[in-house]
């Protein structure tokens, strides 16, 4: 009788412990490794479209910024430069940043038909930052970057 009462108890163990595994691995996978590269709304985040801006040369900047609440929480935001009647998509990203704790916008806009201006104070992390798309041109202004990158993008 002892055996099999050691047994059980040592069976109940086992399976409690690969619960708990299974568990955490699927937290870590829903936090961690669920999140898409292009900002989709998801089950921990949103994802809210920002103005799309045409210009009289055929393109247009659009972009989105995806507001995640899970784990450590944090805000994307993505801007696109793409022909216009094309959808936005990772071929038209030309820049990408975090912002932790904040979730200020850049201030965007044509300087004229084939140059574009984007601005922003402060910004987390870049995660990828063009210079041009075809025959568009883009100018920047960052003012502080909290963890630049060492290479570039």
């Amino acid at each position: 009788m002892m055996n099999f009462f050691s047994f059980a108890r040592r069976s109940y163990i086992i399976f409690l412990s690969l619960t708990i595994l299974i568990l955490a691995i699927g937290f870590i996978w829903l936090n961690i490794y669920n999140s898409d590269p292009q900002g989709d709304a998801s089950l921990w985040c949103d994802k809210e479209e920002m103005v799309s801006i045409p210009n009289s040369n055929g393109w247009v900047i659009s972009g989105h910024n995806t507001i995640c609440t899970g784990y450590g929480g944090n805000s994307a935001v993505y801007i696109y430069v793409h022909p216009v009647g094309e959808l936005s998509g990772k071929k038209f990203l030309v820049f990408r940043y975090f912002q932790y704790g904040g979730e200020e916008l850049p201030k965007i806009g044509w300087i004229d038909g084939n140059n574009i201006s984007i601005k922003i104070d402060r910004v987390s992390e870049i995660t990828k930052k063009l210079n041009e798309l075809g025959p568009i041109k883009i100018h920047y202004s960052i003012g502080k970057e909290d963890y630049p990158q060492k290479n570039d993008f």
